[in-house]
């Protein structure tokens, strides 16, 4: 099913035809990662014809990015484990995800990719992607703060059709 898809998507005929632009949704807890980390990858997707919107917590690069054209949603995503905002996080991903309609949802930082997976799947987007830069824990880590986190990132896992890692082993 998902390899049905991605050969929808990966073609440009319906780019084309002007029947329907690729719509894709990078997801990140702060715009500092926006602006340092993801704006070239979101000005080339622009550029070849997709339909692109980055969606963050409110900083002080949201009106220097959304300057270079780019449309930004403020959803607040808080870095720490806060079980009451994320769940209110949790909710105004899904609702946003489902009201645009996103074919590809790209998440980016453990918090957002961890919210950001669960609400692409909740609200049905057909291709999940997340990028892991690094975990939360190690093997200095304590062995329960440990398994809590692997078991997260499993949960968050299974709800991804793709997972990318850009982290260098030390």
């Amino acid at each position: 099913m998902k390899k049905v898809w991605l050969k929808q998507l990966a073609g440009t005929k319906k780019m084309q035809n002007n029947q329907h632009k690729i719509k894709i949704c990078f997801v990140a807890s702060v715009d500092m990662t926006l602006k340092f980390i993801l704006l070239s990858q979101i000005k080339y997707f622009q550029k070849i014809g997709y339909d692109v919107t980055a969606v963050c917590s409110d900083g002080k690069w949201i009106n220097e990015i959304s300057s270079q054209g780019i449309k930004i949603k403020t959803i607040e995503i808080k870095r720490k484990i806060s079980p009451l905002s994320d769940l209110v996080s949790l909710f105004n991903l899904v609702i946003f995800l489902k009201k645009e309609k996103f074919d590809i949802v790209c998440t980016h930082t453990p918090k957002a990719g961890l919210l950001g997976q669960l609400a692409s799947k909740i609200a049905g987007v057909p291709i999940t992607a997340n990028t892991i830069f690094g975990f939360y824990f190690n093997e200095t880590t304590p062995f329960l703060k440990r398994k809590f986190f692997i078991v997260i990132e499993k949960i968050a896992g299974m709800c991804s059709d793709i997972i990318f890692f850009r982290t260098l082993k030390r």
